[in-house]
């Protein structure tokens, strides 16, 4: 039986130019891990138990679906997990959420202000 896995809730209100991460303790935590021993699942294995509800979200980019982006994400949450204790993320959905974003930009004489759409990738299990 997996000793523990931790399951990944979407969060579209998580915003900001780094990468933020935020948990709930649902259960049990044990003693911190390395990350490399934490197994992210793209799958529900058929044994687990979920110690904690680890949300995260990358920064916001101009492009959708980079897999550095997925990538980064998921070393975020095996940190997070492996410190909680947890072997295991259980990965079902990822999501890049459209986000609008002012940016102002100054010529040398005046600024200039628009809107710009960016992309903030966040995952759910």
């Amino acid at each position: 039986m997996i000793k523990l896995s931790v399951s990944l809730l979407l969060c579209a209100l998580l915003l900001g130019c780094s990468s933020p991460m935020v948990h709930e303790i649902t259960g049990q935590v044990r003693p911190a891990i390395s990350p490399s021993e934490v197994v992210v699942y793209r799958n529900i294995p058929p044994n687990y138990e979920e110690i904690a509800i680890l949300i995260a979200s990358s920064p916001k980019t101009a492009t959708v679906g980079d897999e550095s982006t997925t990538q980064a994400l998921f070393n975020q949450l095996q940190i997070e997990a492996a410190a909680l204790g947890a072997n295991g993320v259980i990965v079902t959905e990822l999501v890049d959420e459209p986000v609008d974003v002012r940016t102002t930009n100054y010529d040398g004489t005046s600024y200039n202000s628009r809107l710009e759409t960016r992309f903030q990738r966040t995952a759910k299990a």
